[in-house]
């Protein structure tokens, strides 16, 4: 049998888009009241979110309020008036919306696995967006 080479690049490239940039630990503040429990970086093994804590209605406003911060930091890095260098550009743009990130990927995954009308009725209008 003959050996075959199978170039490794397209591998370590593929590798490199699945891991993305890696979210920076946030404060660990207790819900309160008036605040989302999807603000913060769960506490539980792996950040899991906790889902004995949430409700239909903290999806929706977590985030749309991770689509202004990000709006908010694209901006900033645009009107930046340093030089441009791949860090304060492509990698700052990489950093950003790491709420809305958060937010998003528990509730798409949600609704595909889980979901109810209210979650569907909230997919309808964010999916768009």
């Amino acid at each position: 049998m003959k050996n075959i080479a199978v170039p490794r690049w397209p591998i370590l490239l593929l590798l490199a888009a699945a891991c993305g940039a890696p979210e920076k630990p946030a404060t660990v503040n207790p819900p309160t009241a008036s605040r989302n429990i999807l603000d913060s970086m769960s506490t539980l093994p792996f950040h899991a979110p906790p889902f004995d804590k949430l409700k239909d209605t903290d999806y929706r406003p977590a985030i749309e309020a991770g689509m202004a911060k990000q709006l908010e930091e694209v901006k900033a890095i645009a009107q930046s008036t340093e030089t441009p260098t791949f860090a304060n550009t492509i990698e700052a743009m990489e950093r950003s919306g790491q709420e809305l990130i958060r937010a998003s990927r528990i509730f798409f995954n949600l609704t595909s696995s889980n979901t109810n009308d209210s979650l569907q009725a909230d997919k309808a209008v964010l999916a768009p967006k």
